[in-house]
């Protein structure tokens, strides 16, 4: 008859056996090590794409008149919508806006904007397909909310 020897148990976090003397790490972690040449080399070109403070705070400050000019033209659109309802005598329940909201996307979304980035993307959301009447009425009523 054989001696069967066992492990001491299952491995642990990191494949490191609980009970095992001198495989736990011992004392505090070591320091961070010095930034190599490559490290440097990545933040340096990281600071040459990176937009500055002044190009982020006006994209954002662009981006925000935006949106609320949108919201503006949405409130007008569906004012006009409640205007004809009324007109038809209220047989059909009120409908939700025609816009639904503004959504960001691409770059701006992912905050991956690059240094010079001018053009950003906004997608307007609506509750129904939109169609050219709609389109026109936003542009119609756009610029006035932008000014």
């Amino acid at each position: 008859v054989g001696v069967h020897t066992r492990a001491p148990g299952p491995p642990g976090l990191l494949g490191v056996r609980p009970g095992l003397p001198g495989l736990q790490p011992q004392g505090p972690m070591p320091p961070r090590r010095p930034d190599s040449s490559d490290d440097r080399y990545i933040m340096t070109k990281h600071a040459a794409i990176y937009p500055s403070e002044e190009e982020l705070q006006s994209i954002q400050k662009i981006v925000s008149i935006t949106e609320r000019a949108l919201k503006l033209v949405s409130d007008i659109i569906t004012d006009q919508e409640h205007d004809k309802e009324d007109d038809k005598e209220k047989k059909e329940p009120a409908k939700d806006r025609v816009l639904k909201g503004v959504m960001r996307v691409g770059v701006l979304a992912k905050g991956l904007l690059l240094r010079g980035d001018k053009n950003v993307n906004l997608v307007l959301l609506c509750s129904d397909k939109p169609t050219e009447s709609l389109l026109a009425c936003i542009v119609e009523h756009l610029p006035k909310q932008l000014t």
